[in-house]
């Protein structure tokens, strides 16, 4: 908040921008309008590469976790964490090879319906027998640390010995994973019960967590039996994501999309609320084949993306910095109900006065389980620390105000919506509790503290995930005025982004959605550009990529086509001699807005 008080050489910002920068999109399209089949191409076998020697410095399990314990420090969970996840320790890099949505298979579907109805007839023949109980696995690592304790198994694995090749082996107790309970259904069968949020007796959608001790070429099927939404994504083509120890080690350091035969369906379990309506639960259920022996594997809903990766990411890119040219900060917002650092951000340029500048204020990650939203938002704060003429031009007239994660506590304990208190964060935003909601609170400070200075933010965006729909699209708030300010944004995004969908935007104002950031920094800040960037988790059914699941190379673009689209927006406020929309970009707004008030927001 202090920045434009700061003594900084005035410099000359030009009243106009004489040739706005447009958003490249060549190498999106040229990825994307190549046939989807020849992208399919063979990538050689991890025991192929492991022949010719072409390992890699991959740490032992062991020193994974002593680095974890090293580092430990710095965070702040509900249970103590005994590892860290190799993905975080060796990185992702996006697969060049595109991943399409996967067909479906009504047989396939009949099929597992029916060895389900076997189970209510033949329940004999069921194993149905806990081989992960992460409530054991905390007891028995407590027990270990009582001075009374004389000897103690692993504490991950709280079966016997003679037990454990017998089946898979599982564990989540790391940073942001989320498996509560594995129970060996059938030989190569598992059904899997997810935590709920921290406080909260729902919100069951988010998992991720390790597995091992399999068998290479075995069909396994997984189950996860107590998600709550009535559909998904899953049922259209989305797909899990699973990364391989084995795969890493041949220099394949990647999340893939991996599990045939991916259904969402209704089952027979119910939540035992004592009520007399009973919400039944649904199911995940996928097959998986593990091509490796004695792999290390993590299953994940989406591309994880965790508080410590982002304080990696954030020093990385200090390191990248022109300080010449850029002024950057990162600093505390405040600390979290848990005592986690909540990082601000400032970036803008170092030549002119920021008394000159607009303030564009974003945000990210209030819901946890939500990380596609920190891989755009790594895509923009790279952008703008860059050295492209566009960001150059961004840095010249903003001030970037950018909190990447505000829940990190629910990042942390791999919560899927909820902060520790138990509460939606993204509905808190009318009269945020300091000591409840200390994030919500500090932010919506900062936004009144601009507004009360008279630096009324240009542009304010919450970055969420949409778990229901395709495609990249914006909320936004209605003008009463009609002047269409709010559609200019999105209409820019849906010309240069191509995972964005002008037609799914939505700019109503529900009543369900006036604690939300959008409503209440649009109606009580009077920030007229206030947006919600919602993301799907699945892929695009649209534009030269549609059929395509997206990866975290087309979430990061899309934090550079968002970086674009401003000062496009720009461009276009200084070249307009009124708030009413030309061109291109009014035909799509009043054929859009022939619907869009009938639209639902839904999730957000």
């Amino acid at each position: 908040p202090e920045l434009h008080n700061k003594a900084m050489p005035l410099g000359g910002i030009e009243k106009s921008l004489s040739a706005p920068a447009m958003v490249a999109m060549s190498n999106s399209v040229q990825r994307c309008t190549q046939s989807v089949e020849n992208h399919l191409i063979e990538i050689p076998s991890a025991t192929e590469e492991l022949d010719k020697g072409a390992l890699f410095n991959i740490p032992s399990e062991d020193d994974v976790i002593l680095c974890h314990k090293e580092d430990g420090k710095s965070l702040n969970s509900c249970m103590e964490f005994s590892e860290t996840p190799l993905p975080q320790v060796l990185g992702h890099k996006t697969l060049d090879v595109v991943e399409c949505l996967q067909a479906k298979s009504p047989a396939s579907e009949r099929k597992l319906i029916l060895q389900d109805v076997a189970r209510v007839i033949s329940p004999k023949s069921l194993v149905n027998r806990s081989v992960y109980d992460l409530d054991t696995v905390l007891h028995s690592k407590a027990q270990c640390e009582t001075p009374a304790a004389e000897s103690c198994s692993d504490s991950r694995s709280p079966l016997p010995d003679t037990t454990l090749r017998a089946h898979l082996l599982f564990s989540s107790t790391f940073e942001s994973g989320n498996l509560r309970k594995a129970i060996h259904v059938r030989e190569h069968e598992y059904d899997l019960i997810l935590n709920s949020d921290v406080n909260c007796d729902h919100h069951h959608q988010w998992f991720f967590f390790k597995v091992s001790n399999m068998k290479p070429g075995v069909v396994y099927r997984f189950n996860v039996i107590n998600c709550e939404k009535r559909n998904s994504q899953f049922n259209f083509g989305m797909q899990p994501l699973l990364y391989s120890l084995v795969e890493a080690q041949c220099g394949r350091v990647y999340w893939s999309r991996a599990g045939g035969n991916v259904f969402y369906h209704k089952n027979n379990f119910y939540a035992a609320s004592g009520k007399s309506e009973r919400k039944f639960f649904y199911t995940l259920s996928f097959n998986i084949v593990f091509p490796h022996a004695s792999d290390i594997c993590y299953l994940a809903y989406h591309y994880p993306y965790s508080y410590t990766m982002l304080l990696d990411d954030l020093g990385a890119l200090e390191h990248k910095l022109n300080r010449s040219e850029i002024y950057y900060c990162n600093e505390s917002l405040c600390d979290t109900l848990a005592g986690n650092r909540c990082p601000l951000i400032t970036v803008t340029s170092t030549c002119e006065s920021a008394a000159n500048k607009e303030y564009v204020v974003l945000s990210s990650r209030v819901h946890p389980g939500e990380a596609n939203a920190s891989w755009i938002m790594k895509g923009v704060l790279e952008h703008l620390i860059s050295d492209e003429p566009t960001a150059k031009a961004l840095r010249r007239f903003f001030v970037f105000k950018i909190i990447p994660m505000l829940n990190p506590d629910g990042v942390i304990n791999g919560n899927h919506r909820c902060s520790l208190a138990g509460h939606d964060l993204n509905r808190q935003w009318i009269g945020p509790d300091s000591t409840l909601h200390p994030t919500i609170h500090a932010a919506k400070g900062l936004i009144c503290w601009l507004v009360a200075n008279g630096r009324t933010p240009y542009v304010y965006c919450d970055f969420h995930g949409h778990s229901r729909k395709k495609n990249i699209f914006i909320y936004g708030c209605k003008d009463p005025g009609g002047s269409g300010v709010e559609k200019v944004l999105p209409a820019l995004l849906a010309e240069s982004a191509p995972f964005f969908s002008f037609k799914s935007c939505s700019f109503a104002v529900e009543k369900s959605k006036e604690a939300t950031a959008r409503v209440v920094v649009w109606k009580e800040l009077g920030v007229a550009r206030s947006y919600t960037l919602e993301c799907t988790y699945c892929g695009t059914d649209k534009g030269p990529c549609k059929g395509r699941q997206i990866q975290t190379a087309d979430l990061e673009e899309m934090g550079h086509h968002f970086c674009n689209g401003l000062l496009q927006l720009r461009g276009h406020s200084l070249d307009s001699t009124s708030n009413e929309l030309t061109g291109a970009t009014l035909d799509k707004a009043v054929a859009y807005t022939q619907s869009d008030e009938s639209r639902s927001s839904e999730e957000e």
